[in-house]
């Protein structure tokens, strides 16, 4: 059964908060992936430091003061980080077994003892990243742990061969490696956009639904609609109302259709994920709407409805019955109340 838990950042820190925290993925692991793309894609760090010193001021606007101790350790911070994402991501979204890792990052034109040491370290990095992947996709998309995208596609200009590996946007690559994480992403999103902020924002704007996202930080989008004090599930089902688990369409979309008999009308919810690593993923999409506002306001009205309806042991079952919410062996009553009324603090 799940239980409400504190630690939030699991296996990985990108950025400057939380630096200090021990975890599976630490600095010896970024500067061995920063090894490996000088050896076999010719990255230059003097020259991606000139970079990142040319756009420091738009980096620093990005996090609180007093983040980074100097412009030095910003730009070492930049430099691993940016290295580890585009690793990591690059090994899963050609879904790599560790043998298969070490091999690809080697380049063909190293003598025998170069190649062997970028395949052992290519295999024991994978082998880690094997085990730890969704955990590792869900502290990507905390809100703490986000890297701009300018730095990361500043990273791929000063390394065209490291680019060019890729061979896609850090966008493209980031929604294949995505694809898994609950709420699934919305199939009606066929045309990536290319104004991302980061890889939450990008995650954000595949599972809202469709047309429903402002490019323009400037252009106003309505408020949230949502009613804070609007009816639990028994007192909607008392008046005629039914449940089901929708099965298509965007998981955020609540809606509401009429029988086929017209006696009575039928709320359809996707069904939900309740583990700990959701809530903080749900936690960080609702404080970037709160940060960005003209994104919209999709998962907080989400997050808002679901608050109401659940309030009570009742409203659970009744859900639980329809599909909705998982088996009482893995969800309890109280656990799936307060799952979404913990939120009301952020708001």
């Amino acid at each position: 059964m799940f239980e409400i838990e504190e630690v939030r950042v699991k296996f990985v820190t990108i950025g400057p908060y939380h630096r200090y925290e021990i975890l599976e993925f630490g600095e010896i692991d970024k500067w061995r992936i920063v090894d490996m793309m000088i050896r076999s894609f010719g990255l230059n760090i003097s020259t991606f430091f000139e970079s990142m010193a040319m756009m420091e001021k738009e980096i620093l606007i990005c996090y609180a003061d007093g983040s980074f101790q100097d412009s030095t350790d910003m730009f070492e911070m930049m430099l691993l980080d940016s290295c580890f994402i585009i690793f990591v991501l690059k090994c899963y979204e050609r879904n790599l077994g560790p043998l298969q890792v070490g091999e690809l990052f080697m380049r063909r034109s190293r003598n025998q003892q170069e190649t062997s040491l970028l395949i052992a370290k290519g295999y024991n990095l994978a082998k880690k990243l094997k085990s730890h992947k969704n955990s590792l996709m869900y502290d990507f998309l905390l809100m703490d742990n986000q890297i701009p995208y300018f730095v990361l596609n500043e990273l791929l200009r000063v390394c065209p061969h490291l680019n060019a590996f890729i061979g896609c946007t850090i966008e493209d690559l980031a929604l294949s490696c995505f694809k898994k994480i609950a709420p699934k992403m919305n199939k009606d999103k066929k045309k990536l956009r290319t104004e991302f902020l980061h890889l939450l924002d990008t995650f954000h704007w595949s599972r809202i639904p469709k047309d429903k996202y402002s490019k323009n930080l400037s252009v106003p989008v309505k408020n949230s609609v949502t009613n804070p004090n609007g009816p639990r599930a028994m007192k909607l089902h008392d008046h005629g109302m039914k449940f089901k688990k929708k099965k298509s369409g965007c998981a955020l979309e609540i809606t509401i259709k009429e029988s086929f008999s017209k006696k009575y009308n039928m709320i359809n919810i996707a069904k939900m994920n309740f583990d700990n690593s959701q809530f903080y993923l749900l936690e960080s999409l609702s404080m970037f709407e709160l940060r960005y506002r003209k994104r919209g306001y999709y998962f907080n009205d989400f997050i808002e409805c679901m608050t109401n309806l659940l309030q009570c042991g009742d409203d659970v079952e009744l859900l639980r019955n329809s599909g909705i919410i998982p088996t009482k062996k893995k969800v309890s009553n109280d656990y799936a109340v307060s799952f979404f009324s913990r939120f009301k603090q952020l708001c």
